[in-house]
């Protein structure tokens, strides 16, 4: 009995601290639904979903979990299909991406509480709108990607230093429509204390108003 119960306890030991690696190597549409996980996933700091058609995060499934990475890269999900508070339990996690997707705004209740959170990916989406207050539980925030996707504005609210916490290292905001009008204004003002743009799969440049179209925004005088 003794035998049997230190293997038991060697195996899930030996699981606990792991990476759960379902991410999908073959031809769509690989996992289509996480119903089928339970509070098991708690035991690993790894969780790999990429590659997969995975359209919904069940309310819940990642409360209290010791995951310091979690990887949503190239599935199927939308704004509505994250819970308001899907990963706001998770005080361990370091590094999220939700890249390449159909995410279209950035609700201001995902990221309570992501304390340890330093590197969070929302670029390839389809991003129009950042609610005001989105990153303010950033405190460890380095690098931020929200290049490639439908920006043309984002308020002063969002990053004014009262509403983020750590200065941003690494901003990526290139290949987005951007509207350089004196509402981006806090991305000149901000560039060198508390962010610093940095340039990804293209540049960060103007699209409108048509006499800016096509400059560089850092190049453009406020």
């Amino acid at each position: 009995m003794k035998v049997i119960l230190l293997v038991l306890l060697t195996s899930v030991n030996s699981a606990r601290g792991a990476c759960l690696d379902h991410f999908n190597s073959g031809s769509p549409p690989g996992i289509t639904s996480l119903s089928g996980y339970g509070s098991w996933v708690n035991s690993y700091t790894c969780l790999r979903w990429d590659w997969n058609s995975i359209s919904v995060i069940p309310q819940g499934l990642l409360h209290g979990t010791i995951t310091t990475s979690l990887n949503f890269d190239r599935n199927v999900l939308t704004t509505q299909g994250i819970p308001h508070d899907a990963f706001n339990r998770m005080t361990s996690l370091e590094t999220l991406q939700l890249q390449h997707m159909y995410l279209t705004v950035v609700k201001a209740t995902w990221f309570h509480n992501l304390t340890s959170l330093h590197t969070l990916w929302l670029s390839f989406n389809n991003i129009h709108t950042i609610e005001v207050s989105a990153f303010k539980d950033l405190v460890s925030i380095n690098t931020l990607g929200l290049n490639d996707n439908d920006l043309k504005e984002i308020q002063f609210n969002v990053f004014n230093p009262d509403n983020l916490p750590n200065n941003i290292g690494s901003l990526y905001l290139s290949t987005n429509p951007w509207n350089c009008t004196c509402l981006m204004c806090w991305a000149k003002l901000g560039q060198g204390t508390w962010i610093t743009l940095k340039e990804s799969s293209g540049t960060t440049s103007c699209s409108t108003p048509a006499a800016l179209a096509n400059q560089l925004y850092l190049n453009v005088s406020r």
